[in-house]
């Protein structure tokens, strides 16, 4: 039997951290197929990340152990996303999932979140492949974040696709129906051993970046763009999800402070989209910020914004999601050498307390964000706190030594 697993992805390929942990795979000599939703394509908004123009390259040997295979890819667009729910008890999902083990021959699966876990560990259990639950997040409390933001214009359909009372014994049963959980940071495993019943198989695999990618992305900067910006504005950049709880109404609202105190030089950029856009630009207009607050909208190049800026902020709001994860952006940031600018999230926080790259603020407090926003004007403070974080980039928070990780877990399961 060919040392074949199967990675099963809610959601849209390519993803950062799926893109990552299946070219691992077949870098290490698994064959893989990726079995994705992918209900809208890959070059629309939201569907890339920043290194899609890397992910597409082809040439390399180990591509060619790597298969991408779209859930129900000859069914009607019209019906493809209806039919195809991410959701344990939908046949579709259920069957593709079997396929994948009886037809294909896998001898190890791996799901990304807690939608789709239990129809792969029913898979598993009947065919006798052990299942990797990778738990980027704390589902249960996403999905109370996104309720609370939706407000009634999705409210009957919250009761039955984010139901928080039902996701959380669904959340229950999948960790402890998996062989192995992964988790991002190291806050999450004592949560996730209360789950279990147990810290054995446990793995911490983070979301860092490639730091070869980085390099690459950052030297072809230095050749279409040229030096980094210095003096003027203090420009700090947020790239990703637009939304209230990532903290962007902390930012409009502390450029709003800062304009009251005669601070102008200082501009932020939001690069990305997401649901409540729109209201967060009307909140920055109303609090006659638009000047100082730029919506770019979603970009296929990020990072290009991210090598312009002087600082990377992250100012997701304190809550039960954001005490358990890491978003990728804040080692982005670290990669190149920008100081980080971070709510106090307990991941974030201790990242930055322990590395000294950053300055963090108190969630949702503009005024103390206003603060560190002004200590950040000192261009040497900004070039100590941004050697800081991209040495532990080099020395620790990279996909090689997270990467190496993901191997050893899946290696004590694996069964060929």
């Amino acid at each position: 039997m060919s040392a074949r697993i199967g990675f099963v992805f809610f959601s849209t390929y390519p993803d950062i951290r799926v893109v990552k942990m299946t070219d691992t795979l077949a870098k290490a000599g698994y064959e893989v197929i990726v079995l994705a939703r992918n209900i809208k394509g890959v070059t629309e908004p939201g569907a890339a990340h920043p290194y899609a123009h890397l992910v597409v390259q082809q040439g390399e040997e180990w591509r060619g152990r790597l298969q991408v295979r779209r859930l129900l890819d000859d069914t009607p667009e019209g019906w493809r996303a209806p039919l195809t729910l991410p959701y344990h008890i939908n046949p579709v999902w259920r069957r593709a999932i079997r396929d994948l083990v009886v037809k294909d021959g896998c001898r190890l699966l791996i799901v990304r979140d807690m939608p789709l876990v239990l129809a792969a560990v029913s898979v598993g259990r009947r065919y006798g492949v052990p299942v990797i639950f990778d738990m980027a997040e704390n589902y249960p409390a996403v999905l109370a974040v996104w309720r609370r933001w939706e407000g009634r214009t999705r409210a009957l359909v919250n009761v039955f696709a984010r139901n928080t009372a039902l996701a959380r014994p669904v959340e229950r049963a999948s960790a402890r129906g998996a062989d192995a959980v992964l988790v991002v940071v190291p806050e999450h495993v004592e949560r996730v051993s209360r789950l279990r019943g147990t810290s054995d198989g446990i793995h911490v695999v983070e979301n860092t970046p490639v730091l070869e990618e980085l390099d690459a992305l950052w030297t072809r900067y230095e050749q279409d763009i040229g030096s980094q910006p210095c003096g003027g504005c203090l420009e700090v950049v947020y790239g990703g999800n637009v939304h209230f709880y990532r903290g962007i109404d902390t930012l409009i609202e502390c450029a709003a402070f800062l304009k009251r105190q005669g601070q102008q030089e200082v501009r932020f950029t939001v690069v990305g989209t997401g649901k409540v856009w729109n209201r967060l630009q009307a909140m920055a207009l109303q609090l006659g910020v638009s000047d100082a607050v730029c919506f770019t909208g979603w970009q296929a190049d990020l990072m290009a914004f991210v090598y312009r800026a002087h600082v990377g902020y992250d100012g997701s709001h304190a809550s039960e999601h954001t005490h358990n994860t890491m978003p990728n952006k804040v080692y982005d940031y670290m990669g190149f050498c920008k100081p980080v600018l971070v709510s106090d999230c307990r991941p974030m926080k201790r990242l930055v307390e322990q590395t000294g790259c950053g300055l963090v603020f108190r969630s949702q407090d503009a005024e103390d964000l206003a603060e560190k926003v002004l200590m950040l004007r000192d261009p040497a403070l900004r070039a100590e706190m941004g050697a800081r974080g991209r040495r532990a980039v080099e020395e620790r928070y990279n996909w090689g030594v997270d990467g190496s990780a993901f191997l050893r877990a899946v290696s004590i399961l694996f069964r060929d």
